[in-house]
């Protein structure tokens, strides 16, 4: 049976522990309302984006078919994945990188090229170990805004995706689904998805008079939702990630407090075994010095 220091030792311990997980957990709450206020403020901008790509349709079958129809011959794939910096966040990072793989593996077996591009610490380490083409990784907390960000990744992608240098740009990211809930997607930015098109239709005929020319407005209607989607993506994933973190801390900390009852419990036992264990040697004695 251990002793009441080793008990002593466990219970500190315990409590600075405890005190590490709920400042982790407070953090994590803070710059969760941070990027919640900030995904709700973006949610404008991408309905925006997508109601102007629905009415700029036209003018992309007509000008730039290759944005709906893609490549007539594919033989290369992109993928953005975007994980965290750090971990203790439940399986955020681990829901990411299978995800990722699978759709990597997908790729592959078609016998297409596969290259990513990796945004935090933790699927750089993943997929460095897995012999994966590895365009370009970068730490999401050095990173600039999202929406400097998102200026960048769109810019790569569609000029990647016009040059033919790849044929289907994807991004992994997490989804938010309700205010507890989320999980990993993955998504094709171009050619365009049809998940944005489909039951969104123009009406028929319709053909909107357009001052500059069609290919100008293609090409920047198409980098808007494309830009917007991205940005969104990366804001929605730094939600789940400290939503992620918030939860996992406030469980760590949780199971912290049951530990520290349970050996208080048992210092207590402990203590209660030593006093009486005393007191019976001090009353053997003394019967014995009475005899």
């Amino acid at each position: 049976m251990q002793g009441i220091r080793e008990y002593n030792g466990k219970i500190a311990s315990l409590r600075n522990t405890m005190k590490l997980t709920s400042s982790m957990k407070m953090i994590s709450t803070v710059k969760m309302q941070k990027f919640t206020k900030l995904s709700a403020s973006s949610d404008p901008w991408w309905t925006a984006a997508r109601a102007m790509l629905l009415n700029a349709l036209p003018a992309i079958a007509s000008s730039r078919p290759l944005f709906l129809n893609g490549h007539s011959s594919c033989s290369a794939g992109f993928i953005y994945v975007i994980s965290a910096d750090r971990g203790l966040c439940g399986r955020f990072n681990s829901a990411i990188m299978d995800v990722a793989q699978s759709l990597c593996d997908d790729i592959r077996s078609k016998g297409w090229e596969c290259s990513l591009s990796l945004m935090g610490r933790k699927a750089a380490k993943y997929f460095a170990r897995r012999g994966v083409k590895i365009s370009s990784s970068a730490e999401i907390g050095r990173a600039p805004d999202p929406l400097r960000l998102a200026d960048s990744i769109a810019d790569e992608a569609i000029r990647n995706f016009t040059s033919g240098n790849f044929h289907e740009i994807w991004m992994v990211h997490t989804k938010r689904l309700t205010s507890v809930l989320s999980r990993p997607v993955k998504a094709r930015i171009l050619p365009l998805p049809n998940e944005a098109l489909d039951g969104h239709g123009t009406p028929s005929g319709y053909d909107p008079l357009m001052e500059s020319g069609r290919g100008d407005i293609a090409d920047a209607v198409t980098r808007e939702f494309v830009r917007s989607y991205v940005h969104r993506a990366l804001v929605e994933s730094s939600v789940c990630e400290h939503n992620s973190r918030m939860m996992a801390m406030d469980s760590a900390s949780s199971n912290c407090g049951r530990l520290i009852d349970e050996y208080t419990q048992k210092r207590n036992r402990a203590r209660q075994s030593t006093i009486t264990t005393e007191l019976s040697e001090i009353i053997s004695g003394k019967e014995a010095l009475s005899d």
